[in-house]
């Protein structure tokens, strides 16, 4: 799952003794309704301006989310992690609170969708920003707190990546595979 300046997902799956990527536009799609139901109850009428899962999951939507909770603040993603991180967090809690339960939900449903059952990996600079806050016990928690499937749910293991480089990386180990395969 990339959560950086914008949202994408790529499942993987082993078969024959390769690596499948299956194409996805994640960040497009519509918010699930779990995602939109708590953000109407934490910010009402303003959840509207969040339409698809990118509009919140990116750098633009976290910024966007705090403006939602706080009217007169102006903040990009990375100003309201460092303002948590050198210990104002009462100005910027509640903020990135929201968007890591948010984050949970989100990841809830694909994990219903496509059960990663040897992990989720995050990738994307404002993943490994929240990450890298006490708020991976929010995500750990609330990601704990469905009903339906909750033994296999707690069970996938979830990560972060912190390689900005990780995808080139991919990309040229599969580049290498398919030309060390090549008649």
């Amino acid at each position: 799952i990339g959560v950086g300046t914008g949202f994408n997902i790529c499942p993987v799956r082993p078969y024959s003794g390769v690596t499948i990527c299956l194409e996805a536009e994640a960040g497009h799609a519509a918010l699930p309704a779990p995602v939109r139901d708590l953000l109407a109850e934490q910010i009402g009428v303003k959840a509207t301006e969040f339409t698809t899962v990118e509009a919140l999951f990116s750098g633009r939507g976290l910024g966007q989310l705090h403006r939602a909770l706080w009217p007169d603040a102006s903040l990009s993603a990375s100003q309201i992690v460092q303002t948590y991180l050198t210990g104002k967090q009462d100005e910027v809690a509640p903020t990135l609170s929201l968007f890591t339960r948010s984050l949970a939900l989100q990841c809830q449903s694909l994990m219903l969708q496509f059960m990663p059952l040897g992990g989720v990996y995050f990738a994307g600079s404002v993943a490994r920003a929240v990450f890298a806050t006490d708020m991976a016990a929010v995500f750990a928690t609330e990601v704990s707190q469905y009903s339906h499937f909750k033994d296999v749910l707690t069970q996938v293991p979830v990560c972060v990546i912190n390689d900005d480089a990780a995808a080139l990386s991919g990309c040229l180990a599969a580049l290498q595979s398919r030309t060390a395969r090549a008649p």
